[in-house]
């Protein structure tokens, strides 16, 4: 059974709210967001959960919760709640929604005389440094979470895993050139056999120079969707870790 500082915090990434009313457990939460196994956990738990939000008796005022700072865990991940994960997505991808890849923002536009640049600019750097949100990142370091030690081995077998593929894709653009190349041979070295008064060097290296450029005409498009499919698949395996 997972703690439930837990279930709270899975909860609260759903926007679902927990109170006590009257000695019973309530909530509140969006449509779709309480699963059958949430509902099913929150009844097993429902003693545990309605004396850790148990409310005060009637007269009483409840006691002010207390938030103590805890600065060692303070770059540990999170889960995001439901309209920042919105604003998330609104921002990061603008390709599947029309208005995205622009982040929430608010403009103003302040004037005023002998601006000490100096001060200003120390006083947003306190700002940044004491609000940890302002220097909060989503995703964009899921990979290779800053202050971690990066995984040196996965690294190698990728740069492993690159390079061979490197070679492949290069024997796959090359193979026509190759093949050709190979006949075109034969064939020479036939001719100079059949006719050794004739200067096979200055017909063949024209020919084979003329050659090559008809068959890179024929096969660049093909040789360009090679190139492409094999890069995009690599950038995925990589993005997806494996």
């Amino acid at each position: 059974m997972r703690p439930v500082d837990a279930l709270l915090a899975d909860l609260g990434s759903r926007d679902i709210r927990l109170w006590v009313e009257d000695g019973r457990l309530r909530f509140n939460a969006p449509e779709g967001a309480m699963t059958a196994d949430l509902r099913q956990e929150l009844t097993r738990r429902k003693g545990e959960l309605v004396d850790l939000l148990g409310t005060p008796p009637a007269g009483e005022k409840a006691p002010a919760t207390a938030i103590a700072p805890d600065p060692a865990h303070a770059g540990d991940p999170f889960p995001l709640t439901n309209l920042q994960r919105a604003y998330w997505i609104g921002r990061s991808d603008p390709d599947s929604f029309e208005l995205g890849g622009v982040s929430a923002h608010v403009y103003f536009e302040l004037e005023g005389e002998k601006l000490d640049l100096a001060r200003l600019e120390w006083a947003w750097n306190t700002l940044v440094k004491r609000h940890g949100m302002l220097r909060a990142v989503v995703d964009s370091y899921s990979l290779f979470e800053p202050g971690v030690m990066p995984p040196v081995g996965d690294f190698s077998e990728a740069v492993a895993r690159t390079v061979s593929l490197s070679f492949v894709l290069g024997l796959k653009i090359a193979a026509p050139f190759v093949a050709v190349g190979l006949l075109f041979s034969l064939g020479i070295g036939v001719l100079a056999r059949l006719m050794p008064q004739v200067q096979v060097f200055f017909i063949a290296m024209p020919l084979q120079i003329a050659l090559g450029f008809v068959v890179l005409g024929l096969t660049l498009s093909a040789a360009m969707v090679v190139f492409t499919d094999t890069l995009s698949a690599l950038y995925g395996d990589l993005l997806a870790g494996g």
